[in-house]
């Protein structure tokens, strides 16, 4: 007879148990336990969803350690609440984790040291699991299809940008066409290094997808179309453009330069705070204008400009204490 999984299961505690319940009566009639050791081959695996009596709700610290095997694929089934911190802890082969959307606590390092330009995190969107892969910088997706997402086709000269690539068995093999316009990396990672054009390919098994880009001059309105396109886009809510913008700016200027244009942030990747602070204001705040001829859509009304103003100013006084 041929058994396919061994797991070993750690009973909660009744005061564990109280504490995930809405009635401690209630603890007297369910009981939970905590997935905390996994001992077979299998690289691809769907944790159970009881042992014996106990519904499984929980997967374990002590898990990363007691996994005798490199994990590919993981499901998880509705009715877990709970990923425990370092619980898949150097799982570097594992590509594709589904969490449910009753996951409600996942902990900070629950996935430290997998491979996130590997990882997708595959979970319903709005899921609590949704929100710790992009706090957390991990691929998530709502399908297990293979899914490649090249971004937008244009980048401007000395751009750095990670293509992503969701639910891969494989390493895709990365080719650009022309090295001397744009490279790219083992890992996806394109740099454009001056104006042209260049083909990408990425062939993963014995397909290969093939996608263009365009490489523009750093000047003012072909990186704010970049950013607008790319990284900071009209589809997001006020608070998610200026977190974007953020990330861009500490990515891609320092502060450690002696002008108070914007242009200059954009254009030369420095200013100094007043002009890291008026660069993050115009990213973050006008994606939304770009028929407007001011860098900056000054076209908004004041009140929502002044409000703008003091967020990109807040943000840009983080920058500036990270920095020190």
């Amino acid at each position: 007879m041929c058994i396919r999984y061994i797991f070993f299961f750690k009973q909660n505690t009744a005061y564990e148990i109280r504490l995930s319940l809405l009635g401690s009566e209630m603890c007297i009639r369910d009981r939970g336990c905590t997935i905390y050791m996994y001992t077979c081959s299998k690289t691809s695996v769907t944790f159970p969803e009881k042992c014996n009596s106990y519904t499984v709700t929980g997967i374990g610290t002590d898990l990363s350690q007691l996994i005798l095997t490199n994990l590919c694929t993981v499901k998880i089934p509705s009715g877990y609440t709970t990923i425990e911190n370092l619980a898949f802890q150097n799982q570097t082969q594992l590509y594709r984790i589904e969490i449910p959307a009753s996951v409600k606590t996942i902990g900070k390092d629950a996935f430290a040291g997998c491979n996130r330009t590997k990882l997708t995190i595959v979970t319903p969107y709005g899921s609590a699991a949704e929100t710790y892969a992009k706090a957390n910088g991990i691929h998530y997706s709502s399908q297990t299809s293979l899914q490649i997402q090249p971004g937008y086709s244009k980048l401007y000269v000395g751009e750095n940008r990670q293509i992503a690539v969701l639910n891969a068995s494989v390493t895709p093999v990365w080719k650009s066409s022309n090295n001397s316009v744009m490279s790219v990396d083992a890992e996806g990672k394109l740099i454009a290094k001056k104006s042209g054009t260049a083909k990408i390919t990425a062939t993963i098994g014995k397909k290969t997808y093939t996608y263009p880009y365009t490489v523009v001059t750093r000047k003012q309105e072909n990186v704010l179309d970049v950013i607008w396109n790319q990284y900071v886009t009209s589809g997001m809510s006020d608070y998610e453009k200026a977190v974007a913008a953020q990330q861009w700016m500490q990515q891609n200027v320092s502060p450690n330069g002696t002008s108070v244009l914007a242009q200059k942030a954009l254009e030369q990747g420095k200013a100094n705070y007043k002009g890291v602070c008026d660069c993050l204001l115009y990213t973050s705040d006008a994606a939304d204008e770009r028929s407007s001829g001011d860098i900056g859509g000054r076209r908004n009304n004041k009140k929502k400009k002044k409000i703008k103003y003091k967020e990109a100013h807040n943000i840009s006084t983080h920058i500036k204490e990270n920095r020190k």
